[in-house]
């Protein structure tokens, strides 16, 4: 949460991408993605559609940026 504030704070939520490396308990990798969103959007007071961008948006433009 520590690391939402402050990117909220200085106005670079465009810097913040989600990703996990954890296995999923019920072996499926995307949710360990969607209980990121739901953590980011109830605990961190954060608009549940800018969570979905943060996970989506946000992390395809650093993987693109990498591969190019």
């Amino acid at each position: 949460m520590t690391a939402l504030r402050t990117a909220r704070e200085v106005g670079k939520l465009e810097r913040v991408i989600l990703g996990t490396d954890s296995p999923a308990g019920s072996g499926v990798q995307p949710l360990g993605i969607l209980r990121m969103i739901a953590l980011l959007s109830s605990l961190g007071d954060l608009p549940a559609e800018l969570a979905f961008c943060l996970a989506t948006g946000n992390t395809a433009r650093q993987r693109s940026s990498i591969a190019a």
